[in-house]
């Protein structure tokens, strides 16, 4: 595999070479501001551009098309990284080698994106009405669904009680009271926001010429070469100085817990590679020992994880329970975060949470999603590693830094959707 990043088409463009794929896939990211105005626009905006365009003006024509690039895929989705706003449209198709009566394949698929990007289906300054309207409805419902997902939306919950003034509290999804006063000149704007003010950089993987992909990649024009965000990860410590319970009474057959954490790890903490095996070993795999104890050893709980979010600084205990068990979780669950606190580890666990990273990064290079989150997150955090530093850092790892890393949580809140037969 050959990784190089070059400027091309005015921008920062990432080309990784592989044989190991029958499809290249092409992404145009653009970074923004992530912010709580913003964020509805933007969840929209990903649903809008993806339905038409100006060339393709239904759903049909524009499928049709894809069908005729050898049933070519296209799609279009944001994501925060703190402060930072992340849209990625991405466009896969078969390598045109393997199509010896259509070498035009890439110079066509490029076409393709050009008309997504550049060419909406918009008039007089407005998005499309039927689209728009369609769009939105379609967005009314999944916001209004989370409410159905219960562990989601007591996630959610969880999650605005405890950063009720911090961005992180902000869904990227968005939420209705923004969505309904958005109209089709609003949406427009936000597109031309994202064209015109974001920073831009592109990324190809395949088995690809670099010269014919780079000819080709030109065909999508200069983009305009703006300045990145600064803020991807947080940098503040946020220390609590209480520990906020919040409970919701629902007609729920299964309570959901969830525990939210401080940390004082984020992307750039020496401590960053040793947070992964902390979480790998304290709740991230089946073999965690908080399924292995509050799980299997004191049925306690049906489902139980931890997740990191180092860009946010912040760690989640998530666990579906009976309601009548809630404090007995909940101490079993601090209990075990106190043994890590104080350095009774298992080593067992820690070898085999290690053997688990070490296992699914040897297969980031035989996955093109994989391939292109490794580069793009390079990008958007500013640093400069190749999948086999991540893996020779992980290796280094003692069990000592797990307990290092155990030290840097502090309890901020709990949030408990259950049933009114357990409310006290």
């Amino acid at each position: 595999m050959e990784i190089k990043t070059i400027e091309c088409n005015q921008v920062p463009t990432t080309l990784i070479k592989t044989n190991k794929f029958k499809t290249v896939a092409i992404e145009i990211v653009f970074l923004g501001e992530f912010t709580k105005e913003n964020a509805t626009k933007r969840s929209l905006l990903s649903r809008v551009m993806m339905a038409s365009t100006a060339k393709y003006p239904t759903k049909k024509t524009l499928t049709n098309q894809l069908f005729e690039l050898y049933d070519a895929s296209v799609s279009f989705y944001s994501h925060p990284s703190y402060r930072t706003n992340v849209s990625i449209f991405t466009m896969e198709i078969v390598n045109e080698k393997y199509l010896p009566d259509h070498e035009s394949l890439t110079d066509e698929a490029v076409d393709f994106l050009k008309e997504v990007l550049f060419h909406p289906n918009a008039d007089n300054k407005a998005w499309n009405e039927k689209d728009f309207n369609e769009q939105k409805r379609l967005l009314r419902e999944s916001i209004a669904n989370i409410y159905n997902h219960k562990g989601r939306y007591a996630a959610m919950k969880m999650i605005e009680s405890m950063c009720e003034d911090e961005i992180t509290r902000v869904n990227p999804q968005g939420c209705l009271e923004d969505l309904e006063p958005i109209t089709p000149s609003d949406l427009y704007l936000t597109y031309l926001d994202l064209i015109k003010r974001e920073n831009v950089s592109i990324y190809v993987v395949g088995d690809f010429d670099e010269e014919a992909m780079i000819k080709s990649l030109s065909r999508l024009g200069n983009f305009p070469n703006n300045p990145k965000p600064e803020f991807s990860v947080q940098v503040e410590d946020i220390i609590p100085k209480t520990i906020k319970e919040k409970r919701e009474i629902q007609t729920i057959n299964q309570s959901k817990l969830v525990m939210g954490f401080r940390s004082r790890i984020n992307n750039y903490h020496p401590l960053h590679i040793s947070s992964l095996v902390f979480n790998m070993m304290f709740g991230g795999t089946f073999t965690s020992d908080l399924v292995q104890v509050v799980r299997e050893k004191n049925s306690l709980c049906y489902l139980i994880y931890s997740n990191l979010a180092p860009e946010n600084k912040i760690m989640t205990i998530s666990a579906g329970i009976d309601g009548e068990n809630y404090q007995k979780a909940k101490s079993l669950i601090l209990d075990q975060l106190k043994r890590y606190q104080n350095g009774d580890l298992d080593i067992k666990n820690f070898n085999i949470s290690k053997d688990l990273l070490l296992s699914s990064l040897n297969e980031t290079e035989d996955s093109q999603e994989s391939l292109l989150d490794f580069a793009i997150r390079n990008y958007v955090l500013n640093r400069d590693l190749i999948v086999a530093d991540v893996i020779g850092k992980i290796a280094e790892v003692k069990i000592e830094q797990v307990s290092e890393v155990a030290r840097t949580l502090s309890l901020d809140t709990i949030f408990l959707l259950t049933n009114e037969a357990y409310h006290d």
